[in-house]
């Protein structure tokens, strides 16, 4: 059986012990702008960033060429299932719309917290 984040948590609701030897912690995290890179085949302009420094700057088309990436980067973020949709698709309005059910979906996985408390449960990260 594979469980994520807070659906551990219900199930294990009625457990008097956390299951040790039984439970594996995954952790997976955004692509970062490099590997964001690596994903849509640009290997050779992230090649050149990498090899870029003050004595040696990227030549002035390939720079303007990796912040239009980087811009697009900070729109979609590292989200991998964002990533294959631009891979796939390349419609940036595809990919929002995977934005937006993400969101959607975090809004309601909020409300299951309701009963016990306002912060019970929530991630460090997500309280402010």
């Amino acid at each position: 059986m594979i469980a994520a984040g807070s659906l551990l948590e219900f199930a294990l609701e009625e457990t008097p012990s956390f299951g040790v030897g039984r439970i594996r912690s995954m952790f997976i995290y955004p692509l970062s702008f490099d590997e964001y890179m690596g994903a849509i085949s640009e290997t050779g302009l992230l090649e050149a960033k990498r090899k870029a420094d003050a004595e040696k700057p990227m030549a002035e088309p390939l720079h303007q060429k990796l912040i239009g990436y980087i811009k697009r980067f900070l729109v979609l973020g590292g989200m991998p299932e964002v990533l294959a949709t631009l891979i796939q698709d390349n419609d940036l309005s595809a990919c929002g719309r995977v934005l937006d059910d993400l969101v959607i979906s975090l809004k309601a996985d909020f409300a299951k917290y309701k009963k016990k408390g306002p912060l019970y449960a929530l991630p460090k990260y997500l309280i402010l």
